[in-house]
């Protein structure tokens, strides 16, 4: 993440994650550790998105999440 983006999970709390990347790419995939330990309580991943990462949202507070329909894997300790 950006200097901003660190900024902004240090107050934001409920993530939507898009679709498409700022260059216009679909998000299929959310890489290893990627909210590790950011603090979020509630995210929703969009549809286009079809494997997550070992850990990508370990400790946290997560008390809502949505998923896609079409997720076929959830890597060890995703939501720990």
């Amino acid at each position: 993440f950006s200097e901003a983006g660190e900024k902004k999970f240090k107050t934001l709390k409920k993530v939507n994650l898009p679709e498409k990347s700022p260059e216009g790419e679909t998000i299929t995939a959310i890489g290893k550790s990627a909210f590790r330990g950011k603090g979020i309580e509630a995210v929703t991943i969009p549809e286009t998105v079809t494997q997550i990462g070992d850990f990508a949202f370990n400790s946290n507070n997560l008390k809502e999440i949505k998923l896609p329909s079409k997720l076929e894997k959830a890597g060890m300790s995703t939501f720990a």
